[in-house]
């Protein structure tokens, strides 16, 4: 039987959606010994209960708990930004100091659902692989102009024994004492540090909302607007008959149950269900407005500067 770990990232304010990627990563899975690394952050004693239930409904998982105290000790010493308010999501910058003897490492952000079998994985063979992001170039050259592409860092796929030959963490610290301004920190410092370890993962194992939402041939109207070199039309088609990892990023969102559009909302709704065994009663993804959705990106695509502001600014009300 195969073996693949896998790494999150949490606190009690992400536990929620943690365990409902975890069920979905667990269910999809079953023919693979699944070890569950999990660093978190002000934990009750339920919220390791709650994990270590759901572990034992799968008789091919186990579950390590790593603090976050040590790992941050390096956060504050290097003053890395907050991402929403938390550091935990920097503490994957520095997983390899306090996660031996494992050869392959698979990240998911606590927002993923796992739809497919993680097998093909042990395929890639490089030292990171990551799939594209969907920035605009003019972001990511900002912060390095030799920065040949910019990749989404909520699924990561690493070979911790060349991560650690190639001294990849000494690079991550090099790079944090630069001045540049980071605005998503750990997935910037990760391009940055990295950028000649990065290879790219088939659009499949990280499938935005953006991607699965809209028709291709707009998206990548999208992309050269953008002045994005991402995935082709036939990559995304493919990506949507048949995903691996869905990814629920958020968008410009209203709170609106009439109107749920969020392309990932059905299914995530029934692993909620499956997870916590009754209907969600929150929303776990966002509800969209439809019209402001196609309104965001069509303004994207064909209005001055000026007048994109000016929406941005009203969708954020």
């Amino acid at each position: 039987m195969k073996e693949i770990n896998v790494l999150y990232t949490t606190d009690c304010n992400y536990l929620k959606y943690m365990l409902v990627s975890l069920y979905s990563l667990l269910e999809n899975n079953t023919n693979m010994k699944i070890v569950v690394h999990v660093i978190c952050d002000k934990f009750e004693i339920e919220d390791y209960k709650r994990i270590e239930y759901l572990i034992s409904l799968f008789s091919n998982a186990n579950v390590y708990f790593y603090s976050f105290e040590e790992i941050n000790k390096t956060i504050e010493e290097y003053n890395i930004p907050n991402w929403r308010g938390s550091k935990i999501a920097n503490a994957r910058l520095f997983f390899s100091n306090y996660i031996k003897d494992v050869d392959n490492l698979l990240y998911l952000d606590s927002d993923t659902i796992v739809v497919n079998s993680l097998s093909k994985l042990s395929n890639y063979k490089g030292t990171i692989h990551m799939v594209q992001d969907s920035l605009p170039k003019d972001y990511w050259q900002n912060l390095s102009k030799s920065l040949e592409k910019y990749c989404n860092s909520g699924v990561l796929w690493i070979n911790v024994q060349k991560l650690q030959e190639k001294n990849c963490d000494e690079k991550i610290r090099y790079a944090l004492q630069s001045n540049i301004a980071y605005t998503y920190p750990d997935q910037d410092l990760i391009n940055i540090a990295l950028r000649n370890e990065i290879q790219l993962l088939p659009l499949e194992y990280n499938l935005f909302s953006i991607d699965s939402y809209f028709n291709p041939i707009v998206l990548q109207r999208y992309y050269k607007m953008m002045n994005i070199e991402k995935y082709s039309f036939n990559q995304v088609v493919m990506a949507k008959r048949n995903p691996i990892i869905l990814h629920s990023t958020p968008f410009y969102y209203f709170k609106s149950p009439e109107e749920v559009i969020h392309p990932y909302h059905k299914i995530y709704e029934e692993f909620v269900y499956k997870t916590f065994g009754e209907k969600n009663k929150e929303s776990y993804l966002d509800y969209f407005n439809s019209l402001m959705f196609e309104l965001y990106l069509y303004s994207s695509l064909y209005c001055p500067k000026k007048i994109k502001k000016i929406i941005k600014k009203c969708l954020k009300r």
